[in-house]
This record gives C-alpha cells, structure tokens and sequence, in this order.
C-alpha cells in the first residue's frame, strides 16, 4: 500500500490497531482518489493552480509563486480522525530554473501523515506547497524528509496585504468537510519514482527531471504554463510562455519521422529513440549537439523549405 509501509514504520508501535486501519483507509483513499494515473494527478493539479489563481484570498499566492523556488501540487489531500488521524495524497512538484525562469516538468511525490489528539471528522483538500529556500528545494531531491522537522513550514499568508512567515516551505489549502483545521507539519514526503518511470517511459530520478531537464512530456505543458501564468493573472496581463514551454515534443519528433529520422512513436514523451534522432539532425545541420527538445529545434525542423 503506497504510503502505508513508511506511516507504518515511524508510528506503528506507538499508536495502536485502530490507528493503523485508519491510516490504510487514508491511504488507500488517496490512492483511489488520485492514482488513476500520473497524466490524472497533472490533470487534476493544473486545475487546482488555475483555482488558487482566481481565489480573492489566494492574492499572496498568486502574486508570489512566480518566485518560489519550487512548488507541489496534492490536488486531493484526504484526511480523516477519530482520535487519531491520518492524511495522504499525491502530487506533482515543478522546479523553477533561476536563470530562465522556466518552469520544469513535473515529478511525482506521495505526502502522508499521523496526528495525535480528539479530532472526529473527514476532509479533502487541495493543498499547494511552495518551496522558499535553496534547503526546502535540496530536501525536494532526498529519498524522504518531514515537514517541520528537516524543513520548516508555515500556512500560506491569506487575504491581501497578508505578510508570509519566513520559513523553507508556505503551505496554502482549500479545504472541504468537516475537521477542526488542516496541517501538515509532520508530513513525510517521498518521491514516486515508479510514477516517474512510467510518465517518463523509462528510469529517473527527481533531480533527472528537475535539475537536468533530461525528459519531458508535452501532456504536462498546461500545468506548466498555469504556474508561469501565475503574476499575468494578478495583473491581467497576458502570460507570456517561457520558451521552455513553447515546444511540442509529439510535433519535434512528427517533424523528426518526416524528415527520415527515427524518432520512434509521436507520443510527446522523449525516450532513447527521440533524443538520439535529435542528435543525428542537429549533427546533420551544423547545429550544437544537445539531443534536447527546444523551441528552435521545433521551429527549424517544422520551417516551410
């Protein structure tokens, strides 16, 4: 059970049999919740940005997110109590390059946590981490860390003109049902490398996809651009897309197939095959030889002879 084994080991003998089921009702909730799929959970994510984004209490939010570090979306946070509680849910973190200030694709993490004291209820929320600090964005890469303890975390400011507490992570919830206030100080975070497996079509790690940009998925790209499109909606401005996110991998190796080149199926998804043709072209046009997708490449390869 995705989660379980971790609450299991770190609580297990202190909390007791009815504690422990709840957990797995937690957990499994979530999983049935959320883990239809990868392309689900950054489906259901991108909703939640868009929904934060046009929320009067979420000003703070919006007008700060295009300057966090990184963020992570749980698009469905189940919690429920009776004595003890327990939460759980998945979600989709982005990394922002601090040079370019593209927003990376996504990888995929499992938040889960045990609360201690009378509290009798349900809830489901949509919760959004943002990642402040150069700390709270390492801990992002590690096997496993908790919130609180190897990074600190407060609730996101609310309301305009709200002031943030200067802390790795700022926490923002919507929340619905019944309990006496949502937190996730003492949450444990780990990646879903089996997820990353499957969305990536092949083996990476957090930091393959999050600080060596070596794969990507263009079904990812909405999710991407409503976090770039934070600020626009603050100021009504246009968003403009960062060039990172102008490209098209299914149309690159469309592209790719016709001019000769094996860049294996049109499937958005950069496998071994894509960035190898990728190679091949750009040798064959002179071109610096990255095997990386790129607006340019998109718009060289797709140019009217």
């Amino acid at each position: 059970m995705v989660g379980v084994r971790s609450l299991l080991g770190r609580w297990g003998g202190a909390i007791g049999l009815p504690a422990l089921a709840l957990i797995g009702f937690v957990a499994t909730g979530a999983v049935a919740q959320d883990a239809v799929e990868p392309q689900s959970l950054v489906d259901k994510a991108t909703k939640t940005v868009e929904t934060f984004k046009i929320d009067p209490d979420m000003t703070w939010f919006r007008d700060h997110l295009p300057d966090a570090k990184a963020v992570m979306v749980v698009p469905v946070l189940l919690k429920a109590g009776f004595i003890f509680g327990a939460s759980g849910g998945h979600g989709a973190l982005l990394e922002r390059d601090e040079t370019t200030g593209a927003w990376s694709y996504p990888a995929f993490y499992f938040m889960g946590s045990v609360t201690f004291g009378l509290q009798i209820g349900g809830e489901a929320a949509e919760v959004v981490l943002m990642i402040m600090t150069d700390r709270g964005k390492d801990a992002m890469l590690s096997t496993e860390f908790k919130l609180g303890a190897d990074v600190s975390v407060a609730a996101g400011p609310i309301g305009a003109g709200a002031a943030a507490a200067t802390v790795d992570v700022l926490a923002f919830s919507r929340e619905r049902g019944l309990f006496g206030g949502l937190t996730i100080e003492g949450a444990v975070i780990k990646p879903r490398n089996e997820w990353n497996e499957v969305y990536y079509g092949r083996p990476v790690s957090p930091a393959d996809i999050l600080v060596r940009h070596s794969v990507s998925n263009s079904q990812a790209d909405p999710l991407r651009q409503a976090v770039a499109g934070a600020r626009a909606a603050s100021t009504g401005a246009a968003a403009t897309p960062s060039p990172a996110a102008t490209y098209d991998v299914a149309t690159i190796q469309r592209a790719l197939l016709a001019k000769g080149y094996d860049a294996g199926p049109a499937d958005g998804r950069m496998g071994s095959r894509t960035r190898t043709a990728i190679r091949q072209y750009q040798a064959a046009e002179g071109l610096p030889v990255t095997g990386e997708p790129s607006a340019e490449l998109q718009a060289r390869l797709t140019a009217t002879p």
